[in-house]
């Protein structure tokens, strides 16, 4: 009888389906762009959250949270204007 794959070869195995769009918004500025996860990152993010008990989503929130705790948005939006746009 073949057992299910644990916690984190599930996250890993369904990391390829991950697609991550950032959006921030700041008074009347905004930035949107897609994050790039590679592979590799995704399953060191996969890793962490499953021994965090969390979601690769929840621990990529958790992260974003310490973003805006330390207060650097105005950094990233100002890099993410300065980058050129993506098409479509």
């Amino acid at each position: 009888m073949t057992q299910p794959p644990d916690p984190v070869q599930r996250s890993i195995e369904h990391a390829a389906q991950i697609k991550c769009t950032l959006l921030i918004q700041n008074q009347n500025r905004q930035a949107a762009f897609d994050l790039p996860l590679h592979h590799d990152l995704i399953g060191e993010l996969a890793l962490e959250a499953s021994s965090r008990g969390q979601t690769i989503a929840h621990l990529i929130g958790e992260i974003l949270m310490q973003v805006m705790e330390k207060d650097l948005v105005d950094d990233i939006l100002r890099k993410a204007e300065s980058l050129p746009k993506q098409p479509g």
